[in-house]
């Protein structure tokens, strides 16, 4: 495993294979965007103690964003990014989510509670008193992490998930941009363009940042969990949240994107901030053309590529020697660790390798270097 999958996509374990790792990128222009791989299943495998599980999560993010805030690239922000259902627990989540949605996707009541709850414990009359004692630790979990990540100098991505899950994480990320977001974007969101309602969650956040007068922050991905929503969607029996095609995805990736652009470009007060997050080359360049057009200097007004460790190499190694503003996203962990990560990221993204000609032929190139290494 250490020779093929997971050295692919995980550089190694210890500090020095990592700092190796991070090294040869910088050397490249390529940022290092360590990240903690957390899966929830992961937490099944503890004997009983899940507050021992969450408690080393907290420590592990804290560790990660020690590591980040000693490498990268001048003049460039260091980022990290998370994943909330390592703090809180996934069902109290859901059912968080099902709260907002029925009430019209309004969380604002609920939102004003949490963002003081360091000063007054959160009570929620829909919630149970075990659900409530832990929602209020999960809160000083994230709160200790994004303290932790202003005084490094690390901004944070939460990472999106499960769409019926998301408009809780939303909440909690609100929670804490208020809090941390006056004058930098500490805490950033993940909008998944898959989603029939990317755009319209993009524009809620903005106009919530907005209106707090606080910085907005996003890392725009396609998405992660394609066949998972799928297949919810089917056995639940509700609306495929997913958008129709592969083209209409693209079209809504691009859109958002152009819409941050152009938001941007008319108002350059560093009050919005947008990473990239694509492994497709129609639209990276498209991106890249259209900073040219809107006179928008990426290193100045923070607009950032990211592509995964170990995919589209040739993408980002374009993008870093361009002088780009460009970031490897880079589990590290065991095999043990980071397998269970891996292996969604491996299961999700396997169109890849059905997509065009050209992608293919990359894909081919890769494989048949490895193998030749392997066999020197």
């Amino acid at each position: 495993m250490t020779a093929t999958f997971y050295g692919q996509f995980c550089p190694g374990k210890t500090y020095d294979e990592i700092n190796e790792a991070t090294y040869a990128m910088q050397e490249a222009g390529i940022i290092p965007l360590l990240a903690v791989p957390t899966e929830e299943d992961s937490k099944n495998d503890v004997d009983g103690d899940v507050d021992s599980w969450y408690k080393e999560n907290t420590r592990s993010f804290i560790e990660c964003i020690d590591i980040i805030s000693r490498v990268g690239v001048e003049g460039c922000p260091k980022v990290t990014h998370i994943k909330l259902t390592a703090l809180v627990d996934q069902a109290l989540c859901e059912k968080l989510g099902s709260i907002i949605l029925e009430n019209n996707g309004d969380d604002k009541e609920i939102l004003g509670l949490l963002s003081t709850f360091d000063t007054k414990p959160v009570q929620l009359d829909m919630l149970s008193k075990e659900e409530n004692l832990h929602l209020n630790e999960s809160l000083a979990r994230f709160e200790e992490i994004c303290k932790h990540g202003s005084k490094r100098g690390v901004h944070l991505y939460v990472d999106a998930e499960y769409i019926s899950i998301n408009p809780a994480l939303y909440l909690l990320s609100k929670a804490m941009m208020l809090r941390h977001n006056k004058t930098k974007p500490v805490l950033q969101v993940t909008i998944q363009a898959y989603l029939k309602s990317a755009k319209n969650e993009t524009e809620k956040i903005l106009k919530f940042c907005r209106d707090a007068d606080i910085v907005f922050g996003a890392k725009i991905v396609r998405g992660a969990y394609l066949e998972s929503e799928k297949s919810r969607a089917e056995t639940q029996g509700y609306e495929n949240p997913i958008c129709d095609s592969l083209e209409a995805t693209h079209d809504n990736y691009n859109e958002i994107v152009e819409s941050l652009l152009r938001r941007i470009s008319r108002n350059r007060n560093g009050k919005i901030h947008v990473m990239v997050a694509s492994h497709n080359e129609d639209s990276v360049t498209h991106v890249v053309k259209r900073l040219h057009d809107f006179g928008i200097d990426p290193m100045r007004e923070a607009v950032i590529f990211a592509q995964l460790y170990g995919l589209s190499d040739h993408l980002t190694n374009w993008l870093g020697a361009n002088n780009y503003p460009v970031y490897k996203s880079t589990p590290f962990g065991t095999v043990e660790e980071t397998m269970p990560y891996l292996y969604r990221r491996a299961q999700e993204n396997n169109s890849l390798t059905k997509g065009d000609k050209r992608d293919r032929t990359l894909i081919n190139m890769e494989l048949s270097k490895r193998l030749r290494q392997l066999i020197l």
